[in-house]
């Protein structure tokens, strides 16, 4: 019933199908295993970054330092261009390959069908020109569908000058004004830091375990009090 799809004008959009189901299974047994291809090739040629780097530097006047790594060079310039157009939807470097094979072959395929219910299928380099043309914007707008249902990645340095005024709770201690501990204080984006801490005042002993506030920075260490004490203040 397929037997058509072995004949001349069909093999590369056959082909361009059998390499991309190949590839879906070895995704998927990479992923059964507890370590995505996708992700290791991306790793491979640098391509493992988030889209924006965030860089807090300062304390109250922090400065955002946006920075995303592309090539130099004109053709470096083109290409990383054309790359970021392409890969609208920052999906893996893998998947947007297995995107653009899928399209390939299945306009290729559909070309050649209906050529050959018209006439006669058409030759195999006019109906690869023709399916390739359909790639680049099908592509695209794979991978714009395909990144909704794909975690992405996003990395973010966050100076413990932005920890001032967060919660956390003391994981090592007791904190005294001499005596730093250590504590677990969650940032903006839900990463936890342990930053060393200090008591705010003199005579102020912390607890392990106590829910603490940050209210500065001082030489490097942070200085917290007990969140009760601030939450007590205020009500006065």
């Amino acid at each position: 019933m397929f037997s058509f799809l072995t004949e001349v004008g069909f093999q590369p959009f056959t082909i361009a199908g059998l390499v991309l189901v190949g590839l879906c299974l070895i995704e998927t047994a990479s992923l059964m295993l507890g370590h995505s291809l996708s992700s290791t090739i991306d790793s491979v040629f640098g391509l493992d970054h988030a889209d924006v780097d965030v860089h807090a530097h300062g304390g109250h006047g922090s400065v955002l330092d946006l920075h995303a790594d592309r090539p130099h060079g004109p053709l470096g310039n083109f290409f990383g261009s054309f790359y970021d157009w392409l890969n609208a939807g920052r999906v893996p470097l893998l998947i947007l390959l297995m995107a653009g094979l899928g399209a390939f072959s299945v306009v290729g395929l559909a070309i050649q069908i209906v050529a050959m219910h018209v006439a006669t299928p058409l030759p195999t380099l006019v109906a690869s020109l023709l399916a390739f043309l359909a790639v680049i914007p099908a592509t695209r707008s794979t991978s714009r569908v395909l990144a909704r249902f794909l975690p992405r990645d996003e990395t973010y340095a966050v100076a413990e000058d932005d920890l001032v005024g967060r919660t956390g709770v003391v994981t090592l201690g007791p904190v005294d004004w001499d005596s730093a501990g250590r504590a677990k204080v969650m940032d903006d984006h839900g990463n936890a830091h342990f930053p060393r801490v200090l008591a705010a005042r003199e005579g102020l002993t912390i607890a392990q375990g106590t829910t603490i506030l940050v209210v500065d920075r001082v030489s490097g260490t942070l200085t917290v009090v007990p969140s009760e004490e601030r939450l007590l203040e205020k009500s006065i």
